[in-house]
């Protein structure tokens, strides 16, 4: 079990979700140690390149994607729909590449994303 697996499973239970004892016990004791370094982000120079724009985060072709369908769509859900993938899917893209983008709501990752495709000044 992963920290972020572990913090979900405590908010389960904090919200009133059932939880299995046994893993609820083992994410407690993740949960009290000190949270993990993240590791470093894995993208290759062509997954970065892959939509013929390159970008100064790092960001994968399908995070970069995932961002375009949300700007064009207005939402996750729908964004997900067009791209053929589930919205948890998508969530995760939009998770991973607010990191990189070093943002914290997917509306401030759009905005960059948008800005550096259009060239606009940030």
């Amino acid at each position: 079990m992963t920290y972020d697996e572990a913090k979900a499973l405590r908010m389960r239970q904090i919200q009133g979700g059932e939880v299995e004892p046994r893993k609820l016990q083992r994410a407690l004791f993740i949960l009290s140690q000190p949270e993990p370094e993240p590791e470093p982000a894995r993208t290759s120079p062509a997954a970065t390149e892959m939509r013929g724009i390159s970008n100064p985060w790092g960001l994968t072709g399908r995070e970069a994607a995932s961002l375009d369908a949300v700007i064009q769509h207005g939402r996750a859900k729908t964004a997900a729909q067009a791209m053929g993938i589930s919205h948890r899917t998508i969530e995760l893209y939009f998770r991973s590449g607010r990191k990189k983008m070093g943002v914290t709501s997917l509306v401030s990752a759009a905005v960059l994303w948008d800005r550096h495709v259009r060239g606009d000044a940030a």
